[in-house]
Formats: C-alpha cells, structure tokens, sequence
C-alpha cells in the first residue's frame, strides 16, 4: 500500500497532473472492484470532494442511505465524468 501511495503521489494530481497535495479513491480503478488511491492537487481536491458531497449527501458519516451505497458505482463513473469536464473547462479558460 505504501508503494502504491508513492506512486500515485509521485505521478501528480489524477485529473490535471498538478502538485499533489492529498489522496483520494481511484475512481477509474474502483469501477473495475479494484481499490486504489490517486493523488489530488488541492483545487481539484476541492471540487473532487465538493462533487462527491452533492452526489452522496452524508458521505464519510452515519447518515448515508443504503441506496447510496447501492447506486456507487453509478455515482462514481459520474464523478469521473465530472472531473474530467471540469478540468478540461478549467484549463481553456
């Protein structure tokens, strides 16, 4: 597991290959059952977990709805699209 937190934090931020400033689920892997981390820069951490709060209300605490969790790979995939929109908008701006 170490190794593969090396890895991801040398590699960069996951979305735009900026400096790396905290980790977080692998999206691409976990839609394939696998889990890995990815390492975030912090205005992509931002909107990566921002996103995620708005598509799981209650994520990370008690509250979360078992229908939540059945809908994650769902959930996930939407993030990734999310991301990787929001970037691409981001840099031609």
């Amino acid at each position: 597991m170490a190794e593969e937190l090396s890895s991801a934090w040398e590699a960069g931020c996951r979305y735009c290959g900026g400096e790396p400033q905290c980790t977080a689920p692998d999206l691409s892997a976990s839609e394939l059952g696998v889990q890995k981390m990815c390492a975030l820069c912090s205005r992509c951490a931002e909107e990566f977990y921002r996103f995620m709060q708005i598509k799981v209300p209650g994520l990370g605490t008690a509250d979360i709805r078992p229908d939540q969790m059945r809908d994650l790979p769902t959930i996930l995939g939407e993030v990734e699209r999310h991301m990787k929109k929001w970037v691409s908008e981001r840099e031609s701006q």
